[in-house]
Formats: structure tokens, C-alpha cells, sequence
């Protein structure tokens, strides 16, 4: 059995090859299995302020699914620096895949906060924040 961790950069593979070998020969004709990664990322992210203080967030945080949610096991929400995910700081605890929106308590600080965003988790492993 061959394991792969989470995470494990795809390149341009497409299949794995795989090759019954002895001790006096290897197969010359492998068995060909096709990969399959899946990304799952939300869309349509928005958030209706309630809080009128600038310096303050409240309100409303939603999200429309993935178009394949047989892999999310949770959504993570947090306030980040960039649109990418960059410098964040998780808003309440992870949330199930039929949850698609966050109450975010009056008076959070926005401290210096510029995004909201929201990632997939599944049995392995959270969603890579982008670039």
C-alpha cells in the first residue's frame, strides 16, 4: 500500500501507474488508475453589517456551497488581512456543511481586518489558502 499525504502537489499528473514486480522481472504493462482531486470552495461570500461603529464588525456572514459538497466535513470562517486568506484569525469554532452563514457578535474588533473569508475542511485536511 502506497500513502500520499495531504497536500501532496498534483504537477501534471494525471494517473497512477502501477507495476507488479518479482525478483526476476517488473511488468511491462502498468495498470493505470486516474486521479481524483476535487476542489470545493464557496462562493458568492457576503456580509451584512450591522455594527455602525468602523472600528467594530457585526452582522451577518454568508456563503453559497461548492457545486460538490460530498467531501466537506466543515467550514472555517475568519477575518483576514488579504482576499487570499493571508493573516486570519478564525471567527467561532468550525461549522457543519449544511451551516452557510456565520453570526458574527456585535463589537467584534476589526482590528486590522480587510476580508472575510471562508474555507472548506474535509476528513483530511483544510482547505490551502491561495497565493
Amino acid at each position: 500500500m502506497v500513502t500520499l499525504p495531504p497536500e501532496t502537489a498534483l504537477g501534471n499528473f494525471s494517473h497512477f501507474l502501477i507495476y507488479a514486480a518479482s525478483s526476476l522481472a517488473e511488468q511491462s504493462f502498468p495498470r493505470a488508475l486516474l486521479i481524483a482531486d476535487a476542489d470545493a470552495s464557496v462562493s458568492a461570500l457576503s456580509f451584512l453589517g450591522q455594527d455602525l461603529d468602523f472600528s467594530d464588525l457585526g452582522g451577518t456572514l454568508s456563503w453559497l456551497p461548492p457545486n460538490d459538497t460530498s467531501r466537506v466535513d466543515a467550514y472555517l470562517a475568519y477575518l483576514a488581512t488579504g482576499a487570499a486568506g493571508t493573516g486570519r484569525l478564525q471567527l467561532g469554532d468550525a461549522l457543519m456543511p449544511q451551516v452557510l452563514s456565520l453570526d458574527v457578535p456585535a463589537n467584534t474588533p476589526r482590528g486590522n481586518f480587510s476580508h472575510f473569508t471562508v474555507f472548506t475542511r474535509s476528513v483530511l485536511v483544510e482547505q490551502t489558502p491561495g497565493p
